[in-house]
């Protein structure tokens, strides 16, 4: 069973060490498309398309920068501007290869809470920063919770 969400977000970042327009602060309507194969799920349902949206969510209306961006460090130090714009914070640059590994990893944990053991579970998450232009990451996981599981980034 294959199943597929869409969902869009609109969000700011930077990327302060680009030598380009991407340094400076700019925002996007992001699309970001989720598809997760899997033979069976425990309840007939592989994922609750709304789990998925609101994985999406998180990151709307958010100004999404690195956690070493000194204007990170500003709304984490000064009071006064926490009223201004909710951050989310990435260990690297906030760029769609890096948002897409972001969401990928929390599908694939929510995925792994609804599947059988002993089952392969494919998720792909593309992450479209305009029209044209999107950074695609994909997991193959093999569902064991008696191992713990074991997982695999392509």
């Amino acid at each position: 069973m294959k199943v597929s969400k869409t969902a869009w977000f609109e969000a700011a970042h930077r990327l302060k060490d680009h030598r380009g327009q991407c340094h400076y602060l700019h925002g996007h309507t992001w699309q970001v498309d989720i598809e997760v194969d899997c033979p069976e799920s425990k309840d007939d349902m592989l994922i609750d398309f709304g789990v998925l949206s609101n994985i999406v969510k998180e990151y709307d209306h958010k100004l999404l920068l690195a956690v070493d961006d000194p204007l990170s460090q500003a709304f984490r130090d000064a009071d006064g501007l926490k009223g201004i714009a909710q951050v989310v914070e990435f260990n690297g640059p906030p760029t769609a290869e890096n948002i897409a590994r972001d969401i990928l990893s929390k599908v694939v944990q929510t995925v792994h809470r609804g599947v059988e053991d002993n089952l392969v579970v494919l998720t792909k998450v593309k992450v479209h920063e305009t029209r044209n232009s999107c950074a695609e990451c994909a997991e193959k996981s093999i569902i064991n919770t008696n191992l713990g599981g074991e997982n695999g980034t392509d």
